[in-house]
């Protein structure tokens, strides 16, 4: 399915700056800083939450799935892959992580369980490569394939996710970012790399900030 993947994307910080902008704006957050959200963007997807990577490393990550699971591929891809938006028809970038399985018996008491559910609410997506567990932790079971699929195919609403869950985290540390982005990591990729992931995140931060004060100072009089 070659069609369905997208080239490596040219790094657009600017976009990306604006695209936290805004949703911080429009979620009226003002503790957390826009550059620390597109660098986690950035290390963790390129900015882009759709597959960019070598096809090599797409089929590396299905056939783990495939691995440790048993799912008819075919049904799997066609529940993540968005039917509306501007990535309509195309396959989301996804890393398996079999530790994050949602609990069955939430599915029974809403009286609707999918096998497929185990598998796709265990992968990562998005911006920042959000685990599908956390993305759809606030819908009720019944909807959050349909959730996932807009959130695929919505980089805003990507963008949303990521400054509700890492505002929450960060005033849980009362601020400090170092502390918060550790622990994002850690949950977002059971502890691996966790300190090593947070400090790249931090330094490419500080390198942002630096870059938008030399743009700003040429038009300071």
């Amino acid at each position: 399915m070659p069609e369905n993947f997208i080239g490596p994307p040219a790094r657009d910080f600017q976009q990306l700056q604006m695209l936290a902008e805004n949703e911080l704006i429009s979620l009226r957050v003002k503790d957390l800083d826009s550059c620390l959200l597109v660098a986690m963007c950035v290390n963790a997807s390129q900015g882009n939450g759709f597959f960019c990577c070598s096809m090599t490393q797409y089929r590396e990550n299905f056939d783990y799935l495939l691995r440790l699971t048993k799912i008819d591929p075919k049904a799997w891809l066609n529940k993540i892959t968005p039917t509306t938006g501007f990535r309509k028809g195309q396959v989301p970038k996804f890393v398996y992580v079999p530790a994050h399985l949602p609990d069955v018996r939430v599915f029974q008491m809403f009286g609707k369980y999918e096998p497929l559910d185990e598998e796709l609410f265990s992968c990562d997506w998005g911006l920042a490569q959000l685990p599908g567990w956390w993305v759809v932790q606030k819908i009720e079971p019944s909807f959050r394939s349909e959730y996932l699929r807009a959130f695929l195919g919505d980089s805003n609403m990507q963008m949303r996710e990521l400054i509700s869950l890492f505002a929450h985290i960060l005033r849980k540390h009362g601020g400090d970012e170092t502390e918060a982005l550790q622990e994002f990591h850690f949950q977002c990729h059971r502890g691996h790399k966790s300190a090593e992931r947070a400090a790249r995140d931090l330094a490419l931060a500080i390198e942002l900030r630096e870059r938008a004060d030399l743009i700003y100072s040429r038009y300071k009089v």
